[in-house]
């Protein structure tokens, strides 16, 4: 489900954690901008979502 309150607030990007991510221990990240879906381990996604934001 997409949130359109993240579009106005200008959240660049979406983490999803569904039960196939808590299984994998992976949490889905996703770019506003178009860019296709990853899958990024739990224990970096603070680290990787930072970096994104940054734009790093």
């Amino acid at each position: 489900m997409d949130c359109p309150v993240a579009g106005l607030l200008g959240i660049p990007l979406r983490v999803t954690i569904g039960n196939r991510g808590l299984k994998n221990g992976v949490a889905e990240l996703k770019m506003r901008t178009g860019a296709d879906a990853e899958d990024v381990p739990m224990d970096e996604i603070v680290e990787v979502v930072a970096k994104r934001v940054r734009g790093e």
